[in-house]
């Protein structure tokens, strides 16, 4: 199902944290993965002309839980900005 966008004016867009805290499925496979969908809603968010806000959580397993040590590594490999 496709929101419908129409007005929107921002996007919040939350990651979510690695499943079975990087012990079952490798971590950098699913690194991948959300950078891609990422990437991949970003570019939708640029055609859209609406602004992506990527949400922080507060946990040790979050893809994105700060912006010192996660931000900069997820922002490069996404090729998203600030």
């Amino acid at each position: 199902m496709r929101p419908n966008l129409q007005g929107a004016r921002n996007l919040c867009f939350v990651c979510g944290e690695y499943m079975f805290q990087k012990k079952l499925i490798p971590a950098k496979s699913e690194w991948d993965r959300v950078v891609d969908a990422t990437r991949q809603v970003g570019k939708h968010a640029v055609e859209k002309r609406i602004e992506l806000a990527i949400e922080l959580l507060p946990f040790e397993f979050a893809f994105v839980n700060s912006l010192s040590i996660r931000w900069s590594a997820f922002s490069t490999r996404s090729g998203l900005s600030m």
